[in-house]
């Protein structure tokens, strides 16, 4: 039987954390989504206002912030997806995410940035709890 996909009868229950983790995607996806659309809308803004050859070297700023917070907000609903049914792929890319978060939250402390100190605990949060058992075992990843 291939790891990565296991059996729903065999699967556990989805752990309460994953549920909580789901939730979160989603809202950051709808944020992310948000903050682009609200890109796009300042950019209109700034060519009816100013005319286009002006707020040209605006939108070489403005288009690709917004094209790139659409992305990622596609990207969590994917991922909420994978969360939620159980996916490998989506607790592989939680923690990529998780080291990624963590990595900018060291590096933001050591330019004396301390309210990064936040984000670097909820990141090593996510990491252990995603490296727990009962969690490893409901996105098939078997027990350590």
């Amino acid at each position: 039987m291939n790891h990565l996909t296991v059996p729903v009868s065999v699967r556990p229950p989805r752990p309460t954390g994953v549920t909580i983790l789901t939730i979160l995607q989603i809202i950051i996806g709808v944020i992310d989504i948000l903050i682009g659309t609200l890109l796009l809308a300042v950019y209109a803004l700034a060519a009816t206002v100013f005319g286009v050859e002006i707020s040209g070297a605006f939108g070489i700023f403005l288009l690709p912030l917004a094209l790139l917070s659409m992305v990622f907000g596609v990207f969590s609903f994917i991922l909420a997806y994978g969360l939620w049914t159980g996916r490998g792929w989506a607790w592989i890319s939680s923690i990529i995410i998780a080291i990624i978060g963590l990595a900018v939250g060291i590096m933001g402390v050591a330019f004396g940035s301390f309210a990064n100190l936040i984000p670097i605990v909820f990141y090593a949060l996510i990491l252990l709890y995603l490296s727990t058992n009962p969690v490893r075992a409901f996105f098939g990843r078997g027990l350590r």
